[in-house]
C-alpha cells in the first residue's frame, strides 16, 4: 500500500471511529477512495492524499499532509456542519506513520449543479496539516 493510500485509509477509519462525524455521515457511507454512484446520502469519499516535505532536505522531520474529500448530501446545511465538525475531529489525527502537529486547515467548497437533474449538494473539502513521524 502506498503512503498516500495508507493516509486515506487511516483518515476514513478515524472518521468511522468518531461519534461526532458519524452523527453527520454514518460510518457505512465513508470510503477511502472515490465515492460510489448511488450511495446512500450523506456520503463521503476521502479520495486523494498528498505528502510534501517541509524543509530543505528530503529527510526533513516534518511533512505537509493534504487530503481531499468529496461529500454529497441532500442539503447544504449538513455539508457546512460536517466541514466544521471535521476540523475539530481531525485535530490529533494519527496514523501508523504520521501524527498531526496542531489543528488542520479546512477549506470547503459547497455547490449544487443547477443544470443537473440531481438535487444533491456536493462539497469538495481540503484538509491540510503538518505532521511528524508517529511515535
Amino acid at each position: 500500500m502506498s503512503a498516500e493510500q495508507g493516509i486515506l485509509t487511516a483518515v476514513a477509519q478515524w472518521h468511522r471511529d468518531n461519534a461526532a462525524l458519524c452523527g453527520l455521515i454514518p460510518a457505512a457511507n465513508v470510503l477511502a477512495g472515490e465515492p460510489l454512484p448511488g450511495m446512500a446520502l450523506p456520503a463521503i469519499g476521502y479520495r486523494e492524499a498528498e505528502l510534501s516535505t517541509i524543509g530543505a532536505s528530503s529527510k526533513a522531520r516534518f511533512r505537509e499532509v493534504v487530503v481531499t474529500a468529496e461529500v454529497e448530501a441532500e442539503d447544504s446545511v449538513t455539508l457546512e456542519r460536517f466541514a466544521e465538525a471535521l476540523e475539530a475531529a481531525m485535530t490529533g489525527w494519527q496514523s501508523a506513520v504520521y501524527r498531526t502537529i496542531g489543528p488542520p486547515a479546512v477549506q470547503a467548497s459547497i455547490s449544487r449543479d443547477a443544470a443537473s437533474a440531481s438535487e444533491h449538494y456536493r462539497a469538495i473539502i481540503r484538509l491540510a496539516w503538518t505532521a511528524s513521524a508517529a511515535t
